[in-house]
């Protein structure tokens, strides 16, 4: 089974959950806060990501550091269920999922947005407003910081992908240099 897929079966089951549970809104703010601790957090990624270790002990580490975050227990449950079943690797595309049917629940859009380096509040605000003004819909902003673009933004907007990153544009310039040789 792909990913995707895989991860549409796990966040429907926990959208579906949260909804008779009436916690959505704090699950989502949940496995945003877990995604970015294992995203920003190299000792914590290489646990998350690694299969040699025994699931038990695996379990053991995140639900003591949930437990310290305040975690809700259905989203450590959750977390457990996807090392028991060695779905660690899609727990990314898992919150993915998840933050869409939200989206689609609340009449609003998901948009992603990769930048070099962290946004300050305002250029956030900018950027959203922006945003709000092309598409006409409410919007849902996700950001991460992928280094590796140098400068500028990816902006993602379901399907659609608009990428105005230094690395792109250079990557641009280099393939037109070699095509002139």
């Amino acid at each position: 089974m792909k990913t995707k897929k895989i991860a549409e079966d796990y966040a429907d089951a926990l959208f579906k959950l949260t909804l008779i549970e009436g916690i959505v809104d704090e699950v989502e703010k949940d496995l945003y806060k877990i995604e970015s601790m294992i995203r920003t957090q190299l000792k914590l990624k290489e646990i998350w990501e690694n299969t040699g270790i025994i699931k038990e002990k695996k379990k053991a580490i995140f639900e003591e550091i949930l437990k310290k975050e305040k975690v809700n227990p259905i989203v450590t449950n959750f977390l457990n269920l996807l090392i028991d079943a060695g779905r660690e690797k899609a727990f990314f595309e898992v919150a993915k999922e998840f933050s869409k049917m939200i989206s689609s629940r609340r009449k609003k859009v998901l948009v992603e947005v990769t930048t070099a380096f962290p946004l300050k509040e305002n250029e956030l605000l900018k950027v959203k407003r922006k945003l709000k003004e092309i598409i006409k819909k409410e919007i849902v902003l996700k950001t991460s910081v992928n280094e590796n673009i140098l400068g500028g933004i990816i902006i993602r907007i379901g399907d659609k992908l608009i990428d105005a990153s230094l690395r792109k544009r250079l990557d641009k310039l280099k393939e037109s240099i070699l095509v002139q040789k």
